[in-house]
């Protein structure tokens, strides 16, 4: 465990953080992950098989923190690992008693915190706060509807998520990644939009999972490799439905039926349920957003008109001191409303996806992550 940075002299932020290699993947990162003694050990098994292969993959970032625990279960040593983290800090500023309900009414992923409270961009901390999501009520309705081999691959597609966000974060140094308006605070924002830091985070999980998906446990458990090759049509994830195909489903390897869904909304031929008409600033915001399952597949047209390198190398070396818009300029040419406006015509244009507009070589091929200098 790292500890605690005092910072002196005249460095900014950023230069801090940048000494500390906060921005740089390793091999080796400090990361922390934390389980009630009752998680079972095929849960701790797949986690560590995941996030072995995301360090290997797109490289470990330092200051990572998850816990996944029993509200009722032994915490002992998941809350003393937090103590030493300084953890314990209500809203006031006030150390409080470790305790499990205490980190349960702050159950969010990806969230932050930061030593003794003290957000002073120094001492900040990832965090994935995560009750049992094979236990816990809030996702009662997809155990029962899914399964419990479904329900893991759901599961595993969340972590991935979330990792990512993490990585996204450690190139912004310090700044926050979002929007000047978002909630909660933050400071000096990057003004990168919600359909970007979401959908950026969409297409990195589609086409990670995609490339490791034979080689998971969780796969060769339940002998499901071949499952997501290539870019399958499927019938759906509903019961009725063979363990493989609603595996793929739930793990996005349908691709080409995601562009279709999205060019029917934007058509205007989309099922009622569908509100999206089109990408405007509307998608900028999490409180505003109409096209929200849809916006991987604007990120994939960003990739389209360059490459995967420009959205997951390039835009992330300039979004620093750029901020999104000058590194959105800089990379393709284009405004945010430009870009929306292009895209839209595109997708009214293309009922499926044009030939190349998704890979068929794997995302390691065409996008060095640990070549990534960001700030």
């Amino acid at each position: 465990m790292s500890s605690r940075v005092v910072a002196d002299g005249d460095a900014s932020l950023a230069e801090v953080l940048k000494r500390l290699g906060m921005n740089v993947p390793k091999t080796d990162p400090q990361h922390c992950y934390l389980f009630s003694a009752e998680i079972s050990d095929d849960l701790r098994r797949y986690h560590t098989d995941v996030h072995e292969n995301l360090i290997a993959y797109v490289g470990g970032y330092d200051r990572y923190v998850h816990i996944t625990y029993e509200v009722d279960g032994d915490n002992t040593e998941a809350l003393a690992a937090l103590d030493k983290f300084e953890y314990f800090y209500d809203n006031n500023g006030q150390q409080v008693e470790p305790s499990i309900d205490f980190v349960s009414d702050r159950r969010s992923c990806l969230s932050g915190f930061a030593r003794g409270n003290q957000y002073d961009g120094y001492n900040e901390f990832s965090f994935c706060n995560q009750p049992n999501p094979l236990t816990d009520p809030m996702w009662e309705w997809d155990r029962k509807n899914f399964g419990s081999d479904v329900m893991m691959y759901n599961i595993i597609n969340g972590w991935v998520h979330e990792y990512y966000h993490h990585v996204q974060k450690a190139h912004t140094l310090g700044r926050s990644l979002g929007m000047p308006a978002d909630c909660c605070g933050g400071m000096n924002h990057t003004g990168s939009p919600a359909w970007f830091v979401e959908g950026q985070a969409q297409v990195f999980p589609t086409l990670f999972l995609r490339e490791v998906f034979d080689d998971l446990k969780i796969t060769k458990d339940l002998g499901l490799e071949g499952a997501c090759a290539g870019d399958p049509q499927l019938a759906g994830n509903g019961p009725d439905q063979p363990l493989w195909e609603r595996v793929a489903w739930q793990t996005n390897c349908n691709m080409t039926q995601k562009f279709e869904s999205a060019s029917k909304a934007i058509r205007g031929v989309a099922e009622d349920w569908d509100k999206c008409s089109g990408f405007s600033a509307l998608e900028e915001m999490r409180e505003t957003w109409t096209c929200a399952g849809h916006m991987e597949i604007l990120n994939f047209y960003l990739a389209y008109l360059t490459s995967l390198e420009t959205l997951f190398i390039d835009l992330h070396q300039d979004v620093w001191a750029l901020g999104f818009d000058g590194a959105l300029e800089l990379h393709y040419g284009l405004t945010k409303e430009e870009l929306y406006a292009n895209f839209n015509q595109f997708m009214i244009d293309n009922p499926s996806p044009p030939e190349g507009f998704f890979p068929t070589q794997p995302l390691t091929d065409l996008v060095d992550f640990w070549s990534i200098e960001s700030g």
